[in-house]
């Protein structure tokens, strides 16, 4: 007897093949499971996303090519991973196949039925090892203060989306510690989802889990780690051998049967959106996640949430707690504003302001000025003609830097040197616009140096 399962592939959404083909099977295959197809001259990897007895009226049976191999030792993805993939596809408008097999780790996409069952022979036997070697360090867990306790307790009845409203230092890391770990505590299976906005926030942050939790149990997933790496880390968690997995936006697409507890730390930062391939916002996709499968919760961690979160959470669809305070009573940094319709005309930095870093520099100690203008100008103008530096490749203005007399535009890149006279009428009294850090850098200069006796 024939099967004829459906199989996503990784085929463009605008293609004439970007829905799931029929494929005909001599076994009948789980929906989610892992198997090997012809796809045009080439074999690749396919997700059985519908198995059914008879050939679709549509489809010429006599033309449906057989599946090449069942990776059968994989247990079959999820139905909420796969209702998780739909949507995004979904919502985001690529095809099945483009979000499907571009969350699965690259390695499991090369690999045979051979192949996969010796990964998965040796992904155990590392696990095992991993669990005698490592033992979770005693880690005396802080007290925790009235802002943590408060927010503690009401996560723990919160049946929406939570937003910690935390000011940095307030020790949001360590309610993100002690819910997981409750969490943990309250369901045998538990697997836990921690996303971080970058790289380089994921070890430190690893530390801490490892150091609560164990190396066992706490595995990480980003683009820093080898194929090999991510395939292990990606196996861990889909077996749910992993109980708490660490990682970048693209660990929200990690195969987690067990999921009950997912953490965005610094919910408001770009980072957690792609701009590459399949668009996607892993925030959103998050509290999709929670949403849509049983018992499971989400906390958006920030000191500063974004402008969508703040209005969900003032709207009552989020749940807001409040951690304004400092741990060990540490002090918030005083900002002191200063109006400059109040200076005198021309002012670029206020006396104030001079007079903080003058302190400074007499201390020995450091400050740090922020500008969002490069070079010296961000635009030269004409006077008489109004001419201005714009660039004859797009609609933007051209730069003006001082140290090599040049105009640069900073989108396209085009350069070309500073003209002595106006292009446009032949004045030579052309005038800067604006402010850059190169102007900036030059006055602090010319203060200091004034300033120091």
């Amino acid at each position: 007897m024939s099967f004829w399962p459906a199989v996503i592939v990784a085929t463009p959404a605008h293609s004439n093949v970007g829905h799931a083909l029929t494929y005909r099977s001599e076994q009948a295959l789980p929906v989610g499971a892992l198997v090997r197809v012809p796809l045009g001259k080439r074999d690749t990897l396919g997700i059985v996303s519908a198995c059914d007895t008879e050939c679709p009226a549509a489809v010429n049976a006599t033309a449906v090519k057989p599946i090449t191999a069942h990776l059968g030792d994989m247990p079959p993805l999820g139905p909420d991973w796969l209702d998780l993939i739909r949507f995004t596809a979904k919502y985001y408008q690529r095809s099945l196949g483009e979000v499907a097999l571009a969350a699965l780790p690259p390695d499991l996409k090369k690999l045979d039925p051979t192949q996969l069952t010796r990964r998965l022979t040796r992904n155990g036997k590392q696990r095992a090892k991993a669990r005698v070697a490592s033992e979770p360090s005693k880690e005396n867990v802080p007290e925790a203060s009235p802002e943590q306790i408060a927010a503690l307790t009401g996560i723990a009845t919160a049946t929406k989306p939570v937003l910690l409203f935390g000011a940095t230092g307030s020790g949001k890391t360590e309610v993100y510690l002690q819910v997981a770990a409750q969490c943990l505590a309250d369901h045998p299976q538990a697997q836990i989802l921690v996303l971080v906005p970058e790289i380089n926030l994921t070890p430190q942050l690893e530390a801490r889990f490892f150091a609560r939790f164990g190396d066992e149990q706490v595995v990480s997933m980003h683009s820093g780690l080898t194929p090999a790496q991510r395939l292990q880390s990606w196996l861990s968690a889909h077996l749910g051998h992993a109980r708490v997995v660490l990682g970048t936006r693209m660990a929200v697409f990690a195969s987690l049967p067990h999921l009950q507890l997912i953490v965005v730390d610094e919910e408001h930062d770009p980072s957690y959106k792609s701009q590459e391939g399949a668009r996607y916002s892993a925030r959103d996709l998050a509290i999709y996640r929670a949403h849509s499968k049983s018992g499971c919760r989400v906390i958006l961690g920030s000191a500063t949430p974004a402008l969508e979160t703040w209005y969900a959470a003032e709207q009552g669809r989020y749940v807001r707690f409040n951690m304004p305070s400092r741990m060990g009573g540490a002090a918030l940094p005083t900002l002191r504003l200063v109006d400059m319709q109040r200076q005198p005309k021309q002012t670029v930095l206020a006396a104030p302001l001079m007079e903080a870093i003058a302190e400074r520099a007499q201390n020995g100690e450091q400050s740090l000025l922020l500008l969002n203008r490069r070079g010296y100008a961000p635009v030269l103008s004409c006077g008489a003609c109004q001419w201005k530096s714009d660039c004859p490749n797009c609609s933007a203005f051209r730069v003006f830097h001082k140290r090599d007399r040049s105009l640069r535009c900073h989108h396209c890149g085009f350069t070309e040197r500073v003209p002595h006279a106006c292009p446009s009428c032949g004045n030579v009294d052309i005038q800067t616009v604006g402010r850059g850090t190169e102007q900036l850098e030059e006055l602090v200069a010319d203060r200091l140096s004034a300033a120091t006796p």
